[in-house]
């Protein structure tokens, strides 16, 4: 039994359950999904006049098939009406942001509405965006910002037996590269290989870097029974003694989707 607390989560929520064995599959993934209908006497985040119950929408993990949709409570507590308007020029053309009631009068609820609509253009992994909100009355002003996050993935349950049948695959050289000893003031370039074994394309949906790595170059498409590589480089201005950088790689092959892979060292100053 798994019991899930929703005081003070108003809002959509999935969480995660990760269960092992010895059996086939080694690993099973559940997930629990649901919407918390925010109480309205909790608007306790305040940006300018205008009182919310939150100011982000986190759609978690979601599926490139997926539709999902979510709210926040808002009034205006000011001393005026006030009429909302977005800046859109951050959004994801599969994010649509809206309000129910607009304008709002003095003491007015209502909700802004998001809609996620699952992309397969390849807008792959976390993404995270800030759309920043204002009052058309006191257009010099900004308000504040809402934050929307999601991190997309494939939706492999989907594919017929043929995609199945010619799936791509992935593999990698290696996964951590140990270029030993540097001086702060090198630019390190490394590189990872990999190979398709599979059947079909293998596409790199996306690559997330940590701090202070860079992408040089990178095949996106290789042919199955073809070979490709990603190259990097490292600027170690900032870090002094040992170090970790991982590498996220997002891929269509339905068995390794997302694969990190790490880079290490030890950057000294003399």
């Amino acid at each position: 039994m798994i019991k899930f607390d929703p005081k003070n989560r108003g809002g959509i929520f999935q969480k995660t359950v990760r269960v092992q064995t010895n059996g086939e599959p080694r690993e099973a993934v559940l997930r629990i999904r649901g919407r918390v209908i925010a109480d309205p006497t909790l608007l306790r985040k305040k940006i300018g006049d205008l009182q919310l119950n939150r100011a982000e929408f986190n759609f978690g993990e979601v599926l490139d098939t997926e539709i999902r949709r979510d709210s926040i409570m808002i009034r205006n507590n000011g001393s005026h009406e006030m009429e909302l308007e977005f800046d859109k020029s951050e959004l994801d053309d599969n994010l649509k942001l809206e309000i129910a009631a607009n304008p709002l009068a003095v003491g007015e609820s209502s909700f802004i509405y998001t809609t996620f609509q699952g992309d397969k253009s390849g807008k792959y992994g976390f993404k995270r965006m800030r759309v920043k909100f204002w009052d058309s009355n006191n257009p010099d002003k900004t308000i504040g910002n809402l934050l929307i996050s999601y991190s997309q993935s494939e939706d492999f349950d989907s594919w017929t037996d043929e995609q199945k049948s010619h799936a791509p695959g992935i593999r990698f050289r290696q996964t951590l590269i140990n270029f030993g000893e540097a001086h702060y003031s090198e630019e390190i370039e490394c590189e990872f290989s990999f190979s398709n074994p599979g059947n079909g394309d293998l596409l790199i949906r996306d690559i997330k870097l940590s701090s202070f790595v860079e992408i040089l170059s990178y095949d996106e498409r290789v042919p199955a029974g073809g070979e490709g590589r990603i190259l990097l480089r490292l600027n170690l201005e900032r870090s002094v003694g040992d170090f970790t950088r991982y590498i996220t790689v997002i891929s269509n092959c339905p068995t390794q989707s997302s694969k990190r892979l790490s880079i290490k060292g030890k950057v000294i100053d003399r």
